[in-house]
């Protein structure tokens, strides 16, 4: 009895020391939780102390002192009660060109990823009707008319992502990106109903025996097709999200002395 005791008392130790150790894991990467932390408390900015950077690392444009450049910022495109569209930090990039589209939708619910059980089911819907909200920081609208089929949602693999929070991005076709995508094999999967797309990204994965098929631990990629009609599911575990979009804007380039 007094053995079991012990070895009782050894395992919790040991359980214990792995939780502490991931806790302090999770404290020393606090960067990665930053998508968490603005829809969870950056969205309203009512909230008392909402000025304070350790409660709002992001505030919302033009509502705390200490928050003038784009980058110090959250600009909200439209929310609803699940979910919240925000601009994306790369659009505050000095090179981004004229039109450049970058935005995130992002569940107020906290999902760690496309991993998760959890995953919304209406995030594909919600992006798509968010286009019309698009717009640049002067206000001009991004996705006009028929540019909504040059429109490209995309959620990155669990090992190619810096963000402990689902979101999907709103990002354009790269020039030649729809080929890119309609050439791989197998081919994507069609989809009439946004509400689909889980189901038709792992029968994608499944078909291409990527890695982790079975449990989501791949990427996604839905557009539109050409006439709109429906939409094609693409799961990638390569580079596919980067090299089919304009998802980055051109470095600057650098001083020469």
């Amino acid at each position: 009895m007094r053995l079991r005791r012990a070895s009782l008392a050894a395992l919790f130790l040991v359980l214990g020391g792995c939780a502490r150790a991931e806790t302090l894991k999770t404290e020393a990467r606090p960067k990665r939780s930053i998508l968490f932390t603005i829809v969870d408390q950056c969205l309203d900015s009512s909230r008392p102390g909402y000025c304070d950077r350790t409660f709002c690392p992001a505030p919302l444009v033009g509502t705390c002192p200490w928050a003038t450049a784009c980058k110090q910022t959250n600009r909200l495109i439209r929310q609803d009660a699940e979910f919240a569209a925000i601009r994306d930090i790369k659009s505050c990039e000095p090179t981004c060109p004229s039109r450049y589209l970058h935005a995130l939708v992002i569940p107020k619910a906290f999902v760690s990823g496309v991993e998760d059980p959890n995953r919304p089911r209406d995030s594909w819907r919600f992006a798509w009707e968010t286009l019309a909200s698009l717009t640049d920081e002067q206000g001009r609208t991004l996705v006009v008319g028929e540019e909504s089929r040059d429109v490209a949602f995309v959620i990155n693999p669990p090992f190619a992502r810096s963000q402990h929070q689902f979101h999907i991005h709103i990002v354009r076709l790269a020039p030649g990106g729809r080929d890119l995508l309609m050439r791989r094999r197998p081919e994507p999967e069609r989809v009439s109903d946004l509400r689909d797309v889980w189901t038709a990204a792992q029968a994608n994965a499944s078909k291409a025996q990527l890695p982790g098929a079975a449990d989501f631990r791949f990427g996604v990629i839905v557009f539109p097709e050409s006439d709109q009609t429906a939409f094609r599911v693409v799961a990638f575990a390569d580079k596919a999200g980067s090299e089919a979009t304009d998802y980055a804007c051109p470095k600057s380039e650098p001083e020469t002395k």
